[in-house]
């Protein structure tokens, strides 16, 4: 097996990896075992601790996790951070930095896998949700994304059954996961080894620039 990483590729368009499976090692300060669904690539993360965000602001996750990948020589692996699926769509919530990229030497006791959480900011009078009849602005109501909201008398404005609200306040929806829950993942990825050549130009190849594909 050379350095860089070697596929084959079926021709049924199912891909293969001839590398061999590292050995993961991981040590969880709370007790939070790493787990994953059957079949499903990545392995949940759970928060020690409450995660509070109001919208617009972000927080600092220390889970408790170090990992170690011992990789087979020329084989590497690297460890992928990404937000759950749902976290973007339901709570506004992405990680601060998109993805975190954690290299195999990120691995000894002072190196806890940190996430750096933040909550997209509701712009002032967006639509928030559907209202049913009889409803009044003193009452509780449930958003489009499943958040349990209240709101103060504020002006509000209506456009068939869907009420637009200015100045709107989180209460009880601020509160995104509780301490033992679900709140991000991991993945395990092979990566190769390459050496980059600087060169002069490039100009031997040329596509057209940045969008020159169109959409069709």
């Amino acid at each position: 097996m050379s350095e860089e990483i070697q596929w084959a590729i079926k021709m049924d368009y199912h891909m293969e990896a001839l590398v061999s499976p590292p050995n993961i090692e991981y040590a969880s300060e709370h007790g939070y075992e790493l787990q994953k669904a059957e079949g499903s690539a990545g392995y949940d993360i759970r928060t020690p601790v409450d995660i509070y965000l109001p919208p617009g602001s972000e927080m600092c996750v220390h889970t408790g996790l170090r990992i170690r990948i011992n990789s087979q020589p020329g084989e590497p692996f690297f460890t992928l951070l990404v937000p759950r699926s749902s976290a973007g769509v339901k709570k506004d919530l992405v990680i601060k930095n998109t993805v975190g990229v954690i290299d195999p030497g990120y691995c000894g006791d002072d190196d806890e896998i940190l996430v750096f959480l933040r909550r997209r900011p509701r712009a002032q009078g967006e639509l928030v949700g559907y209202i049913p009849d009889n409803w009044t602005l003193e009452d509780h109501f449930v958003g489009l994304d499943g958040d349990v909201r209240e709101f103060e008398r504020l002006s509000h404005t209506v456009q068939g059954n869907k009420y637009i609200f200015e100045g709107a306040r989180r209460s009880s929806g601020n509160l995104l996961y509780n301490a033992g829950e679900r709140f991000a993942q991991i993945l395990f990825l092979p990566y190769g080894s390459v050496d980059p050549i600087i060169v002069d130009s490039l100009a031997d190849i040329n596509r057209g620039g940045f969008g020159s594909t169109g959409n069709k």
